[in-house]
């Protein structure tokens, strides 16, 4: 009940801090490599 609840919680709350982590790695990556095609193209 509650323990397993509150476990989910933790779970969701670092897939949400995973999902950020990769969002802050990933986000620059696609600006230089949308720079990068702009140019080419």
């Amino acid at each position: 009940g509650v323990a397993r609840g509150w476990a989910d919680g933790i779970v969701r709350d670092s897939d949400w801090m995973n999902l950020c982590r990769r969002q802050t790695i990933i986000a620059p990556t696609l600006r230089v490599v949308a720079q990068f095609w702009t140019l080419r193209v």
